[in-house]
């Protein structure tokens, strides 16, 4: 679902009864958001994260993860944001972001801090829109939006 021919995807999951992922990584960076049902149990590199409904977690690219989707409920409604590497890296570097640490780590928001940033509404507008508004020229050297 949601914008086609670019390098980003934006998908609603729901797992039901005793649904796990195995061991696997993504040549891509992943936003996940938890909207209903269970909480989502991550195991990363001998680390456990419990990310709630109304938590975010970012996987950088690359990063070996499983999930269990089952923990307090039967099943799991999640918003999935998959960014391909080399725009993720563009974008970075047209906003001026430095290349920081926490971008190669696992990061867990807060509800409150997703509730001050409304990614829910973000996610399920990204995922209506079929594609870009014809303004945004994306390109991997300079991806920009003309007013």
């Amino acid at each position: 679902m949601g914008l086609r021919n670019t390098r980003l995807l934006v998908a609603w999951y729901t797992n039901q009864k005793n649904d796990q992922s195995v061991v696997h990584s993504h040549p891509y960076h992943e936003l996940v958001l938890p909207i209903g049902g269970s909480t989502v149990r991550y195991s990363i590199d001998g680390s456990v994260y419990l990310v709630h409904v109304g938590e975010l977690i970012y996987f950088p690219a690359q990063i070996y993860h499983a999930g269990i989707f089952n923990i307090n409920n039967d099943h799991s409604d999640r918003l999935v944001i998959q960014i391909d590497d080399a725009l993720w890296q563009a974008c970075r570097r047209n906003a001026n972001l430095k290349n920081a640490a926490w971008m190669h780590s696992i990061t867990v928001l807060d509800p409150d801090v997703c509730n001050k940033w409304d990614f829910q509404s973000l996610f399920v507008r990204m995922a209506q829109s079929l594609e870009l508004p014809a303004r945004c020229v994306t390109s991997f050297l300079k991806p920009r939006c003309r007013r």
